[in-house]
């Protein structure tokens, strides 16, 4: 395939990567590769997922599938995706030069996480071995889990969720989700309290969270929502845990604008989607935020999708107006940055009045993190009183439970972790059943 140029500015545009395909790529990058899937114009349109390390690309048929192929993923070097449709809907895995499904159903995305992969469940939920799942289910390579909690009592309907994050100590699951106070779109998950909303959750009849991302401690949450209708911005907002923040006017413009993916890249978190306005701002699909102000990003092809992979920013690319081909074909491109953006402008800093509202917190800090064995805790206590410690794993399966007296200063209490199985373990300290501080602990 030729080299090709996407035509934006001389100091900043999209290289053509040469992955050429005749429907909407889907990516997702690790350390070592990246997994891309679309259809083979070489072969007939036939579906392939392309496997590349940065410099050769190996080609996986998948022409079996008449559907096409969506969420990529790499677990434990295994290539993972989801085939929607019947009969072979479901999630297959590529392994001795063959695809297997792994599991039959109706899914909505995957997720990588320390030792799991996260299979997001459709509105219908998916049978797994007997047991039937709904919201999210956990795969460690041999068996599947779930959490037990269910998001509401059955009098209203759990849609789809489109992605998750760890954020805090809490499990955010965001998509197209109603909850029975009528709000929705987004809500979150810790193995003490179980599922609860985020601040109300979004409104709007067509409103959706289409993805989460973490930037600088705070959880940017975005999609398609509206200040107008109540909402805490447009389109792109901040959450700290305990509130919203406001990203000035976000973004709008065109009909039903929306934010389809945000990364961090070069500690600037880079924004892909459909408006025509960043912040008052005339742009065309593509900004970056660093915390305080927004930057428009010169006109070109819109990357639908964004990825980070080997220091580089890479976007698969929608609008096709910079290419002579009649057909809408789809490319992945390397961002190329080496001038300045169109135009900047600030806004309000966000985040700042929580600042005093951390002096009564208790801090826990285990060390070391991750272990292999032991951890110790170490917290300042403000008075002296009985204190109740709780471990849990990503399960919400309670797997150590212990007390002791705290003192008025330095405290220190060393958690034995040898026998865990290795995974993500989170920790709630109860002081005079009045103060609560969750930690977290990684067992290697």
């Amino acid at each position: 395939m030729a080299l090709a140029i996407f035509n934006v500015t001389k100091a900043q545009y999209w290289e053509d990567t040469g992955f050429e395909t005749g429907s909407s790529l889907d990516i997702f990058a690790d350390d070592e590769h990246m997994l891309i899937t679309g259809q083979n114009q070489e072969g007939g349109g036939a579906n392939s997922v392309y496997l590349w390390d940065g410099t050769a690309v190996d080609t996986i048929p998948a022409d079996t599938f008449s559907y096409q192929i969506f969420a990529p993923s790499l677990f434990n070097d295994i290539p993972y995706v989801y085939v929607p449709g019947n009969p072979l809907g479901g999630i297959y895995k590529h392994q001795n030069g063959e695809w297997e499904r792994l599991v039959e159903g109706h899914f909505s995305g995957l997720s990588v996480f320390g030792d799991s992969l996260y299979l997001l469940m459709y509105e219908l939920g998916a049978q797994i071995n007997g047991e039937m799942y709904h919201t999210v289910a956990f795969y460690d390579g041999v068996s599947f889990s779930g959490i037990a909690d269910t998001l509401t009592d059955g009098s209203v309907g759990f849609a789809d969720p489109y992605n998750a994050i760890w954020y805090k100590n809490e499990l955010y699951v965001g998509g197209n989700i109603l909850l029975p106070n009528g709000m929705g779109e987004i809500v979150r998950w810790n193995p003490v309290d179980g599922w609860k909303d985020v601040g109300g959750g979004f409104f709007g009849g067509f409103s959706a969270v289409s993805g989460l991302t973490v930037y600088k401690d705070m959880l940017y949450i975005y999609g398609e929502f509206q200040e107008n209708l109540g909402n805490p911005g447009n389109h792109i907002v901040a959450w700290d845990g305990d509130r919203y923040w406001r990203l000035g006017d976000g973004v709008t413009g065109q009909l039903n604008p929306f934010v389809g993916d945000a990364v961090v890249f070069e500690d600037e978190l880079y924004v892909s989607g459909r408006f025509q306005f960043v912040n008052g701002m005339p742009a065309s699909g593509f900004a970056k935020w660093n915390g305080q102000r927004w930057c428009v990003l010169p006109n070109g092809p819109i990357p639908f999708q964004l990825s980070v992979f080997k220091g580089d920013l890479y976007g698969t690319e929608v609008k096709n107006s910079e290419f002579s081909s009649p057909e809408p074909i789809q490319r992945l491109g390397k961002w190329i940055y080496e001038g300045e953006p169109v135009e900047c402008n600030e806004v309000p800093p966000i985040g700042v009045e929580e600042v005093s509202e951390l002096e009564d917190e208790i801090l826990i800090y285990p060390n070391p993190n991750p272990t292999t064995s032991t951890t110790t805790l170490t917290w300042q206590g403000q008075s002296h009183g009985n204190y109740q410690l709780q471990l849990y794993d990503v399960h919400g399966r309670q797997v150590l439970q212990g007390g002791g007296a705290a003192t008025n200063g330095t405290n220190t209490l060393t958690i034995d972790m040898s026998a865990f199985a290795k995974g993500i373990y989170f920790g709630q300290l109860v002081v005079e059943n009045e103060i609560h501080h969750t930690f977290k602990v990684i067992k290697e």
